[in-house]
């Protein structure tokens, strides 16, 4: 039975005023806490065509777990990581005060996958999708719900309240059983997110900077997030949707390369489109993909936004559902 599985990248909340990661880098430049410390605007300005944001962290992470860290290179990798989470909160408040942006179209579309993964740590899916009645009017899906492995939300998705949204957490439950439950629709956070904590209250669940491989197989559910991946995209007849992924994380690239060896076929939605490897900046550092990565595994790109191409109205979504209809057209 082929499987249809979808990535989200950043790309993806840009649809609803996400910031991409080139976006972030310019909020923190902004931020008097950052300016106010030239040690790290500079090193900001430093990776801004070469790494971006994370690239200073990666920096500031790095000197801060040597043996000879001072105490200024963990103060300032503390106050860049307090303006990232800054941000979060930021992006977050927003996405909180949109009510019911999604539509019953990006819904739909959404339900008919079999998983979602996400690198995104944003609660644009909790808030304005998870949130919804399921099964969804139309029938479309066969979901009573979703599922996010091995989290546990401090309130009901159906409560609209923002400053609950904004200020409670969503725990890790080190009791639950990993597995994927049925009639349920899981949705993966590859790298965590701004809202999730550790059973102590205070320690993140979000891998940002460099090092994420390293990171992700240090945390037993971030870990087993990563193999539930690697498992759909190796399994046969699966096919991979990514919208708004920019192909910049190495341990990504090579799950679906290594998903490419077993038949994979991957469908592009994002501004590049078919051209999403040789026109991403910076693609390809310290990366295993090469100049045919997509070529062959390709089976369809769209560079057209979200909300045109789940329209039934516009030409492009008859190339969508191709990728979920593949003898049709």
């Amino acid at each position: 039975m082929t499987k249809r599985i979808l990535l989200l990248g950043a790309g993806f909340s840009r649809n609803w005023g996400g910031w991409l990661a080139s976006e972030v880098f310019e909020y923190l430049i902004g931020l008097p806490s950052i300016q106010e410390q030239p040690g790290i605007y500079k090193l900001l300005w430093k990776y801004q065509h070469s790494g971006g944001f994370e690239g200073a962290l990666a920096e500031l992470q790095g000197l801060s777990a040597r043996a000879g860290a001072t105490t200024d290179d963990k103060q300032s990798l503390e106050a860049l990581e307090q303006g990232v989470m800054q941000m979060f909160a930021e992006m977050n408040a927003a996405f909180v005060a949109q009510e019911f942006e999604f539509g019953q179209l990006v819904r739909k579309f959404l339900t008919r996958f079999d998983a979602i993964y996400t690198l995104n740590q944003d609660i644009l899916l909790e808030r304005q999708y998870a949130s919804s009645v399921f099964p969804l009017p139309d029938g479309v899906n066969r979901w009573n719900g979703v599922q996010w492995p091995c989290v546990r939300p401090p309130y009901s998705l159906a409560e609209f309240e923002p400053q609950r949204w904004l200020t409670e957490p969503w725990m890790i439950d080190p009791d639950a059983p990993m597995h994927i439950e049925k009639n349920v629709q899981p949705i993966i956070k590859l790298h965590g997110s701004s809202l999730w904590r550790r059973s102590d209250a205070e320690t993140n669940v979000l891998i940002i900077g460099g090092r994420k491989a390293g990171a992700i197989a240090q945390d037993p559910l971030l870990n087993w997030y990563g193999e539930l991946f690697r498992e759909a995209l190796n399994a046969s007849g699966t096919r991979l949707m990514t919208i708004g992924y920019g192909f910049g994380d190495p341990h990504i690239n090579q799950a679906i390369s290594d998903g490419f060896s077993s038949g994979l076929k991957l469908f592009n939605i994002s501004p590049e489109g078919a051209d999403a490897w040789t026109e991403t900046p910076g693609a390809g550092i310290g990366d295993i993909r090469g100049e045919n990565y997509l070529e062959g595994n390709l089976i369809g790109a769209s560079r057209r936004s979200i909300h045109e191409i789940v329209d039934p109205n516009n030409a492009e979504y008859s190339k969508l559902m191709r990728f979920f209809h593949p003898l049709r057209g």
